[in-house]
């Protein structure tokens, strides 16, 4: 079967399975066949799930009663729900504008607003509305015929080690009905929201590639996605998953060796929610899991890089990366067709980040930004994804994870990385401490490689 049909066979399979919240029955279902499509690879060890700890959020029912007419909505997480009766008011400015909600009418009612078009702000609005003294918040959609889930939380700042539940009930309604219910402003009106939030276990799906049948390796790489997803999530991240399956599959075909290394495919649980602290760093919770399992084995110093796959299959394909792999992502690329868009530094939105805050070299392809129109909507369908391109992102991934593997560390341009620090802060004028500081580690970095003390640059 060509590459871009067996992806796009992967997606609509666990698309089926419906959303894939972390800790819930769906979720299971969407590993278990993760794993089946794992153990059929033929340089693959037998795939094992890794139980993770987490919340579990479900939403149950979601309506606003007003002037006679109902409107149905999805609920927010990781707002608690709650039954709130009061008159409704209408935000007729920015809602990310604080001097837009010191109105007196926001205090006590239940507040109705467009959302932003960078969906991401809606947390920004939903605090507003908290310290405004709104009792409950709707928001509408900027785009028409469609539902969205956005995670929102009761505090300005991205804490891990502190709670932060959201404090009063959020609803999310189409813009077609949000727009409605607008226009009875001052009108009483009658908000339900209905959730669970209980303990539950996730599941982390894992299968170590290795053409020689060893179990462990000298160093290893992983190439990874998550599973868990709010609504649809065909490109958030099914898409994702699809490929790390086509990835190992092209892996596996080849009959070239991956030298004294391996290569781990893993699906992450708890990318979107999942903290049983529901700490205001709420996202890419299994992964921070994974990555301290890892650690206690004495395994996190053996990995050499990490590749991440998360929102890959709509527009420009976008690498943010660590500069010692540059060079080798950009001509993986090409070869594979690819005109790719280079951002220098981790994406601290998504797995990857997991890795690049302990240290260790990451290239993360994500590119939300083309798709905010549809990003965490029952429109994110199989309907909307490029698989000729998630071909070619499986192609040129597997070139790098096997690169990684067969060389390890030499395989990342370290040198090329000191010098394009040391070059960008001369081109913007950096301090001369700063300066002086960066060519003392280009001239240590230079000597390293040149003595080939690998372990050494690595550490560096």
């Amino acid at each position: 079967m060509q590459l871009h049909l067996m992806i796009e066979n992967v997606v609509r399979r666990l698309h089926s399975l419906g959303e894939a919240i972390a800790g819930t029955d769906v979720e299971r279902k969407v590993v278990e066949s993760i794993k089946t499509y794992f153990d059929c690879l033929k340089c693959g060890s037998s795939a094992r799930f890794i139980r993770v700890p987490v919340a579990v959020w479900v939403d149950h029912e979601a309506y606003v009663e007003a002037h006679g007419e109902v409107f149905h909505g999805l609920s927010l997480p990781q707002t608690l729900g709650g039954e709130v009766e009061a008159r409704l008011y209408t935000l007729g400015c920015d809602p990310l504008e604080a001097w837009c909600w010191r109105d007196e009418r926001v205090k006590g009612s239940i507040v109705v607003v467009e959302a932003p078009k960078d969906v991401s702000e809606i947390a920004t609005a939903y605090l507003f509305a908290v310290e405004a003294g709104a009792e409950a918040i709707v928001f509408y959609d900027p785009w028409p015929s469609r539902l969205r889930r956005i995670v929102v939380t009761g505090r300005w700042d991205f804490c891990k080690r502190c709670s932060a539940p959201a404090p009063i009930p959020a609803i999310y309604l189409s813009r077609e009905d949000g727009l409605r219910l607008a226009k009875f402003t001052g009108v009483r009106a009658r908000l339900v929201s209905r959730v669970s939030l209980k303990d539950g276990v996730g599941y982390i799906v894992e299968v170590i590639l290795s053409p020689r049948r060893v179990a462990g390796g000298e160093w290893e790489v992983i190439v990874s996605a998550h599973h868990d997803h709010w609504l649809d999530g065909a490109n958030d991240n099914l898409a994702g998953v699809a490929t790390l399956v086509a990835v190992g599959e092209l892996l596996c075909r080849s009959s070239e060796d991956f030298g004294p290394g391996i290569i781990r495919l893993v699906s992450f649980t708890a990318e979107e929610f999942g903290s049983p602290h529901l700490s205001a760093w709420y996202w890419a919770y299994g992964s921070t899991y994974y990555v301290s399992e890892l650690e206690n084995v004495g395994l996190l110093d053996k990995i050499v890089a990490i590749v991440n796959l998360d929102v890959i299959g709509y527009g420009r394909p976008r690498v943010h990366l660590t500069l010692e792999l540059e060079d080798l992502i950009r001509g993986a690329a090409s070869r594979a067709g690819l005109d790719i868009e280079v951002i220098v530094g981790d994406n601290v939105y998504t797995d990857s980040y997991s890795f690049s805050s302990r240290g260790i070299p990451v290239a993360s392809m994500i590119n939300l930004e083309d798709y905010m129109e549809y990003y965490h909507t029952n429109l994110d369908t199989p309907d909307r994804l490029d698989y000729h391109l998630l071909g070619k992102i499986a192609e040129m991934v597997s070139e790098i994870a096997r690169k990684l593997a067969s060389k390890g560390v030499e395989a990342l341009d370290f040198v090329g990385a000191a010098y394009k620090m040391y070059d960008y802060a001369d081109r913007v004028g950096a301090p001369l401490p700063l300066k002086r500081s960066l060519y003392r580690l280009l001239r240590e970095v230079v000597k390293a490689a040149d003595a080939k003390l690998y372990s050494r640059l690595a550490k560096t």
